[in-house]
């Protein structure tokens, strides 16, 4: 910050900073005087005495390098200023007299060392022995930040103020004690540079030139949602859009009604048969059922309105015949009006479209495709890439094949290609392109850490680009906090949040137009869970401030990344050389430790597909350091975690450090983990997570002590910076909570098992469970199997034993035909 003050002319630091920083201290009227007529004075404060009297200070400001070898003859100008400030009176500009200068103070922004006050012979000690005060770059920012820290934005520049506000906020402390790097260990240290694929995983080796045989596509329901992201993500990658968007509204109008009138009818059709089934209940325990026709047709309707007469019995029989049979009758009306109403809705259904032929820009689309490919092969044929362009072009091809392979019945592989050989990008340099970007990554891949380094290193460039992190969910809160206002809102309440409240709203959204600017935005996939309306805002809002670099973060499982029409970066797993290289420099490149984890994971190739990222491999590094057996598989590996922090292998040592046992420990562990993941948390309030624990603890007493024992010493739960508490990485919450599945197996299921949030707590439990037929019961007898297909696939794949897979899978696949046919 001092060398932002010494960039200041003497008269700019005067007027912008000085100025306002002493009227903010004296709380007077303060003049700028400074020029040629100046009298030695650059500023007047115009002080008054607590007694009422006019005491006024000269200030004169000079960019002065004081060191210890100054000499008086360096400083001869300053004292000449400064003798003459001591002479010449100030007028006052109320009354007219002649005020004599009482105070005088001398300023440079440079930093004067304590060594220069104590070893200097001559220019210091006269200007102090004359009575004046000195203050230098530090007392000014002491000054500013006791007094005025909005001034910190004017010295520093938005750009170095936000960032030295954000900072504090980029340490990822609860991941880090998670993983034991706290104090024993740096991140930087550990941690290998990210290999990456430009895409979604895998860049095909081959691009094939399409050509189109049509321009009009048949759209049905179940397409219209997925076409209008195709047209965003066309408009704003390719710049126009590929369907008409009046005739694509207007068919969601009309799919919208044929869906509600479906909905009725369906609605309808299910109270009708609930109503014929309670009147045919109610023949059947008729005490005068022989007398009813056995149909519920037109004989029946004869028989209720004017048949019944015919029936012999006795008056008070009768009188209780006819009461029962008034309210069948009633009943059947019922029926009958309903059944007239339903025929009215199918005939309403049957005047709307089942789906709409429209127009599409399909030849456009494949000439410019076709011309994009001819680029990419020369361009990767070039020793010289230009990474911004480059990632342009991917981005160009990459929502051009999204839009073909979802219309591939009017676009046709021709049988030239171009065969790729895509260069080695770096993180940084896609981070660098100005791009907006997709960081995609499995759990544990490093996504976060990449994006904090990333902001960090962008922070401290102190280049001109206002560069803001924060998590999607937490600017999502914010939005939602602003009754949904837009993503600029949000921002601007977080940044007050944060104390950064030096911008109006107005202001910051001329940054965002005008400016320079990078937003830093972490965890789609976290973010979408609870706030469903977060990547629609992003998409508009990438849309609309175009100078605005935007990165994001997110896994491999949410639908719909693509229509943002952001580049995609997949983080890639370790390769063989990176795993050991994280394990070399885990253990300093001691051999007689880091063999045998790589030994263990050619003996364990299940393992060893799964040790390929940071946080697996830092699991497995820690249990090797504590001495604890290496594990067999990952649901393994993360249950060894927790029996080691747990205190299960401190009973092993004759070692107790705590009052709680070890099955309490991890049983409310579990409880925990799937409650917040019910609620869709990753963290609660200690008193949220207490109120958890009271299902499965005794007493309040306890409650207390098993909590303090989650967070020391077992670290289990670790607290925030917010001062809220949860398990560090989302995956060990994932771990638990498909441990506790054992124990929730009457609860409804449905929800879970559609929701991307849920996927991998299913997928862990595939691994560690005995038998996962229970669950694969409940999806095929509750019709779910159309829905989850894929998920129950992958959980299957899981599985060791061939017999239970093919017979799982024949389960899951005689299911899903019956679904999809269900008439055959």
């Amino acid at each position: 910050m001092i060398e932002k003050l010494i960039n200041f002319e003497e008269n700019e630091l005067s007027k912008k900073i000085l100025l306002p920083l002493f009227e903010k201290i004296y709380s007077c009227r303060v003049a700028f005087t400074g020029g040629v007529y100046e009298k030695g004075r650059d500023i007047v404060i115009y002080h008054e005495t607590p007694l009422g009297q006019s005491d006024v200070i000269g200030v004169q400001v000079k960019k002065i390098r004081a060191t210890p070898n100054s000499s008086n003859k360096s400083f001869q100008q300053l004292i000449t200023q400064l003798d003459q400030l001591k002479s010449e009176p100030v007028i006052c500009p109320q009354t007219g007299n002649k005020i004599p200068v009482k105070t005088r103070i001398f300023i440079t922004p440079f930093e004067i060392s304590e060594k220069s006050f104590d070893t200097h012979p001559g220019a210091f000690k006269k200007i102090i022995d004359d009575g004046v005060t000195i203050i230098d770059g530090r007392e000014i920012i002491r000054l500013i930040r006791k007094h005025h820290p909005e001034l910190e934005r004017v010295v520093s520049g938005d750009e170095a103020y936000v960032g030295e506000k954000l900072k504090p906020n980029l340490n990822n402390k609860a991941l880090l004690n998670a993983l034991y790097l706290s104090n024993s260990k740096n991140l930087c240290d550990i941690y290998c540079e990210a290999s990456i694929n430009l895409g979604f995983r895998k860049i095909k080796s081959n691009l094939y030139y399409y050509s189109s045989n049509s321009n009009s596509v048949n759209l049905s329901p179940n397409d219209i949602y997925d076409a209008e992201l195709l047209n965003k993500l066309c408009l704003y990658t390719l710049g126009y859009e590929f369907y008409d968007e009046t005739v694509l509204f207007e068919a969601r109008k009309s799919f919208r009604l044929l869906e509600n009138l479906r909905s009725k009818i369906r609605h309808k059709a299910g109270s009708i048969a609930s109503q014929m089934s309670a009147i045919r209940k109610k023949l059947q325990e008729s005490r005068y059922k022989r007398f009813y026709p056995e149909q519920l047709d037109d004989e029946f309707e004869k028989f209720i309105n004017s048949g019944f007469r015919k029936v012999t019995l006795d008056d008070n029989e009768f009188i209780e015949f006819n009461k029962e049979l008034n309210c069948i009758k009633s009943q059947y009306k019922n029926v009958l009006k309903a059944r007239k109403d339903l025929s009215n809705e199918r005939s309403k259904q049957d005047d709307l479209p089942n789906s709409i032929d429209i127009f599409v820009n399909s030849e456009k689309l494949a000439k410019e495709f076709n011309l994009h490919i001819s680029e990419i092969s020369r361009v990767e044929s070039t020793s010289h890439i230009d990474s911004e362009n480059y990632l342009k072009l991917t981005k160009k091809i990459d929502s051009a094949l999204r839009i073909i392979n979802f219309h591939s019945k009017i676009f046709f592989e021709q049988e030239n290609f171009v065969k790729r050989s895509p260069p080695k990008i770096s993180i940084d340099e896609v981070f660098n392109s100005r791009q907006n970007v997709i960081i995609l990554g499995d759990a544990g891949s490093g996504k976060t850490t990449n994006l904090q380094i990333f902001t960090k290193k962008a922070l401290e460039a102190g280049d001109d680009i206002l560069t803001i992190y924060l998590t999607l969910s937490e600017l999502a809160l914010h939005i939602k906090k602003n009754n949904g206002g837009d993503i600029i809102e949000g921002i601007h309440s977080y940044l007050n949040e944060i104390g950064i409240n030096s911008y109006s709203l107005e202001s910051l959204r001329n940054h965002f137009t005008n400016d320079r600017t990078c937003l830093v935005l972490d965890s789609i996939d976290e973010a979408i869970v609870q706030y469903d309306f977060i990547l629609d805002s992003l998409r508009k809002f990438s849309y609309f401030y175009r100078s605005c670099q935007i990165i994001t973060s997110s896994r491999f499982t949410v639908e719909n990344l693509p229509s943002l029409g952001f580049v995609n970066v997949s983080l890639l797993p370790f390769s063989p050389e990176q795993k050991k290289e994280f394990f070399n420099k885990w253990f300093h490149g001691k051999n007689e430790l880091v063999e045998p984890i790589i030994s263990h994971l050619k003996s364990h190739p299940e393992l060893d597909e799964v040790i390929t990222n940071p946080l697996s491999a830092t699991i497995m590094a820690s249990l090797q350091e504590s001495s604890i057996p290496l594990p067999s598989s990952e649901a393994n590996l993360y249950r060894k975690r927790f029996d080691l922090l747990s205190g299960v292998f401190d009973k092993f040592k004759g070692i107790n450090r705590m009052v709680s046992s070890p099955d309490d420990v991890l049983t409310c562990s579990k409880h925990i983990a799937f409650k917040m993941h019910q609620m869709k948390k990753r963290e609660l309030p200690r008193e949220q997570i207490k109120a958890i624990m009271v299902d499965r603890v005794s007493s309040r007493l306890k409650v207390d002590i098993l909590f303090d024992e989650l967070v020391a010493p077992c670290e289990i739960l670790l607290v925030n910076p917010n001062g809220k508490y949860g398990f560090g990485h989302l995956r060990f919450q994932e771990y638990l909570a498909s441990v506790q599945l054992n124990e929730v197996r009457k609860a409804s299921f449905d929800k879970m098992l559609k929701s991307s949030w849920w996927h991998d707590v299913f997928l862990l439990y595939s691994q560690h469970a005995y038998e996962i037929d229970w669950l694969v019961d409940y999806v095929t007898n509750n019709e779910l199997s159309k829905s989850t297909h894929e998920l129950i696939n992958r959980m299957i794949g899981y599985r060791l034993d061939s017999v239970e897979k093919n017979r799982l899978t024949q389960q899951l696949e005689i299911a899903l035909l019956r679904e999809i046919s269900p008439d055959e």
